[in-house]
């Protein structure tokens, strides 16, 4: 089950890691007319922002599921943008829509379920390494 308190925390930091990024991606000057460049940038640093706050989440010791972890980041993040992007840039709800959104939100769960994967991976081979009998012959 999710610790809701700590998902929220390190959903509003993926959040703002988000944010800052791709604002900075976009004042770039060389960047300018390229939204390719940009699309490519960001969706390449958003797997690394992602499995660094998953990362960060499990290492407080809580055993989630980080498929739904990830769908958690991806409502509150949605949420967010719903509030805070859409009214301060003037963008429209189809801004949902639109590609790089849905790529971003198809990253977010897939690498907040493998950084979930990877963890439950750990657990069970450092149980296996700590219940081992061990022969001092």
């Amino acid at each position: 089950m999710l610790n809701w308190k700590t998902a929220t925390l390190w959903a509003l930091i993926l959040w703002s890691l988000t944010f800052t990024v791709n604002s900075i991606i976009g004042f770039i000057p060389l960047l300018e007319d390229s939204d390719l460049i940009k699309l490519v940038l960001s969706a390449s640093i958003l797997p690394l922002l992602v499995l660094l706050c998953t990362r960060m989440y499990f290492r407080e010791g809580y055993k989630t599921n980080g498929l739904l972890l990830g769908l958690y980041f991806v409502i509150l993040n949605s949420l967010l943008d719903l509030t805070i992007l859409v009214p301060l840039f003037s963008k429209s709800v189809n801004y949902f829509w639109d590609y790089p959104y849905l790529i971003s939100i198809v990253e977010i769960l897939i690498f907040s379920t493998l950084s979930g994967f990877w963890n439950s991976k750990k657990e069970v081979s450092m149980s296996g390494i700590i219940n081992s009998p061990v022969s001092m012959s």
